[in-house]
């Protein structure tokens, strides 16, 4: 198949496809960083159901709190809030030192900000009763 890079949406897209899967977020079936940047709350909780930390951190120490703080749209906002019910920690700093409150408060992403100074600090503070991966928050969907 011969892709004609002389249009430059597709050129981009095939660029930023790439970029993606070349930097690891291909979306492969653990990487929870992808799905929290595309808002996808689906992927997020079965991706916890399955066993992945709700804080684990990717490049430059991010935590997917951190990525859907940096968007603050509709999903993500709806995302966060999931997060912050399941454990997410509020108090996890990037590699710039930097809370997720204080990524949303830079972002002007004040919806999230707002749930995160109403969330519980210090990540795991809610004991869940399926075992702590967050499955019967998976299956009410």
């Amino acid at each position: 198949m011969r892709i004609n890079m002389t249009q430059p949406g597709l050129a981009l897209g095939v660029m930023l496809a790439v970029g993606l899967v070349s930097a690891g977020c291909g979306g492969g079936e653990k990487d929870i960083h992808a799905a929290a940047i595309a808002g996808d709350l689906a992927s997020v909780k079965r991706l916890v159901a399955g066993g992945v930390d709700i804080n684990k951190r990717g490049k430059k120490k991010v935590t997917p709190l951190h990525l859907a703080a940096s968007q603050g749209n509709k999903r993500h906002i709806a995302m966060a809030e999931w997060m912050l019910a399941n454990g997410a920690d509020t108090g996890a700093r990037d590699y710039q030192g930097k809370t997720p409150l204080e990524v949303a408060n830079a972002r002007g992403n004040t919806e999230i900000a707002k749930l995160i100074r109403g969330g519980r600090t210090g990540g795991g503070g809610r004991q869940l009763i399926d075992g702590g991966v967050g499955v019967s928050e998976v299956l009410d969907f």
